[in-house]
């Protein structure tokens, strides 16, 4: 081998460890569905593993009705910890929000009620999906933010809490997983697609202990 074909194969081996080496670029957008035009209230460049927080946001003129939700959701986080891609990717998160709280999905309330965009390089992707075993995790803390939304949403903690894709007019629990834990409420998401939070039992989705109890029920009159 001459010596410049071993320091073209050294440099191409070099350059894979250095790509490597360094997190993927992940640019976060927090948007308002009916002032999207007026661009994010809020966007921050982060790498991949590190957490994107709804922080507090200073909201003016129209924007303003939107303060109280706002407020609610801060400490709201939202994390990828390995980006499906090697370019730079953003993801625009759109809060689907009319009259200071969240728009209802085919006609049922909703605690929560996102839109998401993937953009690859500048690129529009909306057929995204998270690598195996590293979905966009977002947690919405406990406190008085969290009762507030689902108030809003008539919703408790006690009830069957879920959050499920909307899309197409229809409800998907597939690629999507709930935790209603001691910090707060969580959501793995898979793919990029509308997201949707409310009562279990309205989506279609009873939770498994009601499902079992309807089962007995059953029985009873065989």
């Amino acid at each position: 081998m001459s010596i410049r074909v071993f320091i073209l194969a050294a440099l191409v081996v070099f350059s894979g460890f250095v790509s490597e080496a360094y997190p993927a670029e992940i640019i976060w957008s927090l948007y308002l569905k009916p002032y999207m035009n007026d661009g994010p209230v809020l966007s921050l460049s982060l790498q991949e593993g590190q957490e994107f927080t709804i922080r507090d946001v200073n909201l003016t003129g129209g924007q303003s009705q939107f303060s109280d939700l706002l407020d609610d959701l801060e400490g709201t986080t939202f994390l990828i910890q390995r980006s499906p891609v090697n370019q730079t990717l953003e993801i625009r998160i759109i809060l689907n929000v009319q009259a200071g709280i969240f728009e209802n999905a085919g006609g049922i309330p909703t605690f929560l009620n996102i839109s998401f965009g993937a953009y690859i390089n500048g690129r529009m992707d909306d057929n995204l999906k998270f690598s195996t075993g590293s979905p966009m995790v977002m947690t919405i803390r406990n406190g008085n933010g969290l009762d507030n939304l689902l108030e809003k949403g008539g919703c408790s903690r006690g009830d069957n809490i879920k959050f499920v894709y909307y899309s197409g007019g229809k409800f998907e629990a597939d690629g999507i997983k709930t935790y209603n834990s001691s910090s707060g409420l969580i959501a793995e998401i898979g793919r990029i697609s509308p997201v949707v939070g409310g009562l279990g039992d309205d989506f279609g989705f009873p939770s498994n202990s009601k499902y079992n109890t309807w089962g007995k029920i059953k029985l009873l009159f065989q």
